[in-house]
């Protein structure tokens, strides 16, 4: 039988099946025909259908969709990027997870995101926790456990990773407790690397006067502006230039420090425009 009559076959299965074994077998033989083939869109098409079809059939049953989401569902989400056939699928699946758990009332949810939180803690520890910490911050769910271990990646280790543990940090918000611990995080990070989307995210929710004159001297530069012709690069500094603002607005009563971001964002203003007339 051909790749595309395997497709077309499992497509009708999906469509016909009557239970979640029906269901769990499709998986399983999506499965072995990307092992056998590679990986494809239609792969991707049949899995989600399949997913979609057990989202269907658990909606009132969340111990059944439990183990599903855990055990089939999230091992897809956490794939390393290599193991991919083709550009960035990984979204479509955490797009099924959200959607899957959102479909549940807010008393069977909350049990079923404890399960996922718990699942996704442990993998911060395996082959891809960068993906993990991306997960984490989607749930967007502050977990007392989930909170140790992130803080304890954004201390020590691969930089890349302690951006990206930082920013899921801030993301599930700051206890004034662990704030100045972040601040000092975010500039050593700042100070060590180019600046990402990661750390321009942590910044604006941070929105601290100590990493203001890191971003105002480092980041918003004349030469930065002057260089800002690639489309990543233009929207970092679009990124950038709203943290000024978002730190002024969160003390108002800071007479010196409003007078401090605006001088600077005017002279902000004043490169900008000289930078577009010559």
């Amino acid at each position: 039988m051909t790749v595309r009559n395997q497709v077309d076959s499992l497509k009708q299965r999906i469509i016909g099946a009557v239970g979640i074994p029906a269901l769990l077998q499709v998986l399983d033989d999506i499965g072995r025909l990307e092992s056998e083939h590679g990986h494809s869109d239609d792969i991707d098409d049949l899995r989600l259908d399949a997913f979609h079809a057990l989202a269907t059939l658990t909606q009132n049953s969340p111990s059944e969709a439990e183990p599903i989401m855990i055990q089939r569902l999230l091992p897809l989400c956490l794939r390393a990027r290599g193991e991919w056939g083709v550009p960035h699928p990984v979204r479509r699946y955490d797009e099924a997870l959200s959607a899957w758990l959102d479909s549940f009332s807010t008393t069977q949810r909350f049990a079923l995101r404890a399960a996922v939180l718990h699942a996704l803690v442990e993998s911060l520890t395996g082959p891809t926790p960068a993906k993990a910490c991306r997960l984490i911050g989607m749930l967007s769910y502050r977990d007392d456990r989930a909170f140790t271990r992130l803080l304890n990646l954004a201390q020590v280790g691969d930089n890349a990773i302690r951006r990206i543990s930082l920013g899921t940090l801030v993301t599930l918000g700051v206890p004034p407790s662990n704030r100045d611990s972040l601040v000092r995080f975010w500039l050593e990070l700042a100070s060590a690397d180019p600046w990402d989307f990661d750390l321009l995210g942590a910044a604006k929710l941070l929105a601290s006067p100590e990493i203001l004159d890191f971003i105002l001297d480092r980041w918003l530069t004349a030469q930065n502006l002057r260089d800002s012709d690639d489309n990543r690069k233009t929207m970092m500094l679009h990124l950038a230039i709203a943290i000024p603002a978002t730190i002024a607005e969160q003390f108002p009563s800071d007479i010196e420090l409003q007078d401090r971001v605006w001088n600077r964002l005017r002279d902000l203003e004043r490169m900008a425009l000289l930078r577009y007339r010559t």
